[in-house]
C-alpha cells in the first residue's frame, strides 16, 4: 500500500516538474481555444469484467458472520456482460469532469453445501436458496490539467464514487423458511492522476489511476481504480475503442443498520468495448 502511495505521489511530482518546465510557453498562449474544440466525449458500450465478491454480515450481538464468496457459494456468474456509459466534459482548457455509470444484476437458485451464517441466522446444508445480488456503480471526477496542450494533457483528479449493493435471498429447508433483503451503499472519495494524448493523429490513449484509503471510527476501507483506454476515430466525431479496467473496493466494519455491520471486498477486472462520439 505504501509503495502504491509513493508511486502515485512520485508521478504527481513528475507531472508538476514538467508543468513548471512548460510554464513559460503556457503563459504566453493567446487565449483558451476550448470553444473551437469538442467539449463532450461520450463512450457507450459493453464491459466484460471478471468479478469476485466477498461479503460478511455480522450481528451486533457478537456473532460473526461467515465469509461468503458470492460467486463460488451461490453460483453467480463471474463473467457478466454489463452495459456501460462513460462521459467527459471539457469545461475549460484545464478543467474537465468525467462520469461513469453501469448496473450489474445477477441471480441464482442454489442448494448450499455448507453451513452459512448471515447476521444472527445459520442456514444449514441442503437449504434451497433463491439468491440475487445487484450492483450499481456511479462515478464522478473533477480533473485539473497541469499540462494542457492540444494533443497531450496530464493532471490530477478528485473523484467521488457510489457503489450500491442490493441483495436478498429466500431460503427454504426442513427447518426454516425465511426471506431477507438488504440494500447498502459505499460512498468513497478518491484522488489520482490522469494522462491522455494522441498516439497517432486518429488514435487517442488515456490512463487514469485513483486511490483512497480510509480508517475512521472502526471503518476501514481501501479503494483503487485503474483504467487504460485506446480510442480510434474514423471521422472527426465518431470512433471506436477498448479499455482495460481494474477496480478494488474493500470496506470493513461499516454499519448496515442498528443491528448489523458488514464487510465487503469487491473486485472487477476486465475489458470494455465501446463506440465513441465527440461533439
Amino acid at each position: 500500500m505504501k509503495k502504491n502511495l509513493l508511486k502515485l505521489f512520485s508521478i504527481a511530482a513528475l507531472i508538476l516538474l514538467i508543468a513548471n518546465a512548460n510554464a513559460q510557453q503556457d503563459s504566453i498562449a493567446k487565449k483558451d481555444t476550448t470553444e473551437k474544440k469538442q467539449r463532450f466525449n461520450i463512450l457507450v458500450g459493453a464491459f466484460f469484467p471478471t468479478v469476485a465478491t466477498k461479503l460478511k454480515i455480522n450481528g451486533t450481538s457478537g456473532r460473526v458472520g461467515t465469509d461468503v464468496g458470492l460467486e463460488e457459494t451461490f453460483g453467480l456468474t463471474q463473467n457478466p456482460s454489463v452495459f456501460r456509459v462513460d462521459g467527459l466534459y471539457q469545461m475549460t482548457r484545464r478543467s474537465s469532469f468525467k462520469a461513469t455509470y453501469f448496473q450489474m444484476n445477477r441471480k441464482k437458485t442454489w442448494v448450499i453445501d455448507h453451513d452459512i451464517t448471515v447476521a444472527d441466522t445459520t442456514f444449514n446444508i441442503g437449504a434451497d436458496i433463491d439468491f440475487h445480488f445487484n450492483t450499481q456503480y456511479f462515478a464522478l471526477s473533477y480533473r485539473y490539467g497541469l499540462i494542457a496542450r492540444k494533443d497531450f494533457q496530464a493532471g490530477l483528479s478528485f473523484g467521488v464514487r457510489w457503489l450500491s449493493f442490493e441483495t436478498g435471498a429466500k431460503v427454504v429447508s426442513d427447518s426454516i423458511n425465511k426471506e431477507f433483503n438488504t440494500q447498502f451503499g459505499v460512498p468513497v472519495v478518491l484522488f489520482g492522476i490522469n494522462v491522455s494524448g494522441n498516439i497517432l493523429p486518429r488514435l487517442v490513449g488515456r490512463y487514469d489511476f485513483e486511490l483512497f484509503k480510509l480508517s475512521f471510527e472502526g471503518i476501514q476501507g481501501l479503494v483503487y481504480e485503474n483504467r487504460f483506454s485506446l480510442e480510434y476515430y474514423f471521422t472527426k466525431n465518431i470512433g471506436v475503442g477498448g479499455a482495460f479496467n481494474a477496480v478494488l473496493y474493500s470496506v470493513k466494519e461499516f454499519p448496515l443498520s442498528d443491528n448489523f455491520n458488514g464487510e465487503v471486498k469487491f473486485t472487477m477486472n476486465g475489458l470494455s468495448l465501446f463506440a465513441a462520439v465527440k461533439f
